[in-house]
């Protein structure tokens, strides 16, 4: 894949940014443009993927997406619809059958997994039939939410795609529903274009290199902190929570000084 730039990053996201990404591939699939497949690959790198595991996935998923399911997921309101019926029992034919036939893409799973979990917590009133009851309860981490992981298994198995990066992006596709579809505050979009991260550094302990800490303390103020100022802080200031924000990778090369020098510390992520 041609490399993006930022502005096209930021385009796509602008774009896009309230669609569960199954959605990009279902879309593509009906429509061959382009703009779709960059968009999914560009959120699976942005979380962890290689280009190779990202494009390897966006096959996979666009190769098992049903027909009878593609409109569906292509219509760009699928987030708010309703996964599950709580008066019918919902996927009757069982846990293993939808593993074997791969009837969904990982959004989809993810979006039955939430509404079940949402039910179950929130609305079990609804659940008057006791085999309904039974079969929410199942799709659930109540209920040991067999489909879910055994379906993550299968994909797992069928692209070589390794777990962690699997459970990522599920949790990614949670945060979208989260944030559009539950209305939930205080939770950053999960694919968001890397430029628009920014991290905050907290350095709550000193370790055994003060001469270093007051250091950082002084290149993450840009060295607008002068030695007196950084010696204050470091002495008499912790923890002390950085007022100048860093890109991930400044964030990152923060970490490796202070881990290398013992020293305790946070570094949070925020939008810019």
């Amino acid at each position: 894949m041609e490399a993006l730039t930022d502005e096209r990053k930021e385009a796509l996201f602008s774009e896009f940014k309230d669609i569960m990404t199954g959605s990009l591939a279902a879309l593509y699939k009906k429509t061959h443009e382009e703009k779709y497949s960059e968009e999914y690959m560009r959120r699976l790198c942005r979380i962890g993927f290689s280009e190779a595991q990202a494009k390897n996935l966006f096959l996979f998923e666009v190769m098992i997406l049903k027909e009878s399911r593609t409109d569906i997921l292509a219509d760009r309101q699928y987030l708010y619809y309703q996964a599950i019926d709580p008066t019918r029992v919902p996927l009757p034919e069982g846990d293993a059958w939808h593993i074997a036939h791969q009837s969904f893409l990982l959004s989809e799973l993810v979006k039955i997994w939430d509404e079940a979990e949402y039910i179950w917590v929130n609305r079990k009133d609804m659940l008057r039939e006791e085999t309904v009851r039974d079969r929410v309860h199942s799709l659930t981490r109540y209920g040991d939410a067999k489909l879910f992981l055994g379906y993550l298994r299968m994909y797992e198995e069928k692209t070589g795609t390794p777990a962690h990066l699997l459970h990522e992006y599920a949790k990614s596709e949670q945060g979208l529903l989260y944030i559009f579809r539950w209305l939930t505050e205080g939770i950053d979009h999960p694919y968001l274009p890397e430029e628009k991260r920014t991290m905050q550094i907290t350095i709550r302990s000193l370790g055994k290199e003060k001469v270093q800490v007051i250091r950082i303390i002084r290149e993450i103020s840009d060295w607008k902190l002068s030695l007196k100022e950084a010696v204050e802080i470091a002495d008499k200031q912790l923890p002390y929570t950085a007022p100048t924000l860093v890109s991930p990778k400044a964030a990152e090369e923060y970490r490796k000084k202070l881990e290398e020098i013992g020293a305790s510390f946070e570094i949070t992520e925020t939008v810019a």
